[in-house]
């Protein structure tokens, strides 16, 4: 499998309503790390369960969610990925093995397609399936770049895919 913005988009559709912010913090997290949970590197899919530090780094960095929308949702991707860099040697069993990862560079545009297409969904009084659809499209938008990085001679790289 890969990295799926259908995925994406199902999973932003699954959340349920959230009473308060911490709920709708596990409720995103959990949505990112199933669809992240599909990425491969090198052919080679995640390893079941490998992805806990990355979400707890996400849960962490979304606190203020409630009052910070896109930045924290931003802040949070991005933590996930800063564990991802470090612990690709264990989310990803790979012959040759990684050493670490490194991150999409489109990252840095995340906050603000994510405010893009939250202001959209608003103005256009979109549905629950195209607004996820449209969030969906501004962070998987964001996904890809991410690199594999292996140190065997010549040392190179596998897309995180």
């Amino acid at each position: 499998m890969a990295l799926s913005q259908a995925t994406l988009s199902t999973e932003l559709q699954a959340m349920a309503p959230a009473p308060d912010e911490a709920t709708g913090i596990n409720n995103f997290a959990t949505a990112f790390e199933n669809y992240f949970a599909q990425a491969t590197c090198n052919a080679v899919a995640v390893t079941p369960g490998s992805l806990a530090a990355c979400t707890a780094a996400l849960k962490a960095a979304m606190v203020g969610v409630a009052s910070a929308g896109a930045a924290k949702i931003a802040a949070g991707i991005s933590a996930f990925w800063g564990v991802v860099a470090t612990n690709a040697p264990t989310i990803w069993v790979t012959v040759p093995v990684l050493i670490s990862a490194t991150p999409p560079t489109l990252l840095s545009g995340l906050q603000a397609a994510i405010d893009a297409a939250g202001a959209a969904n608003i103005a256009g009084n979109k549905s629950l399936v195209d607004s996820a659809d449209a969030m969906a499209t501004a962070i998987h938008g964001k996904q890809s770049g991410g690199l594999g990085n292996i140190v065997i001679p010549p040392g190179g790289t596998y897309p995180i895919l």
